[in-house]
């Protein structure tokens, strides 16, 4: 009996163990994927905040040299 409760014992952290490592490598595929969507993000908002302001300073060259 002793001998079939180590055994099984050792199944279930082994079991654990390989559970435990596919979850830990899950939430890193999910971290990474999250990081660079927020960083094509903010680059997009960038690209669109660069945009307006060389139009701004396009008016103003003009307002400026007329």
């Amino acid at each position: 009996m002793l001998w079939q409760t180590c055994t099984l014992s050792s199944v279930v952290r082994r079991s654990f163990s390989i559970l435990l490592r596919e979850v830990t490598e899950n939430i890193v595929v999910v971290l990474a994927f999250k990081t660079v969507y927020t960083l094509e993000m903010r680059r997009r908002d960038n690209d669109k905040k660069i945009v307006a302001l060389y139009a701004e300073m396009k008016d103003m060259m003009g307002v400026l040299l007329l």
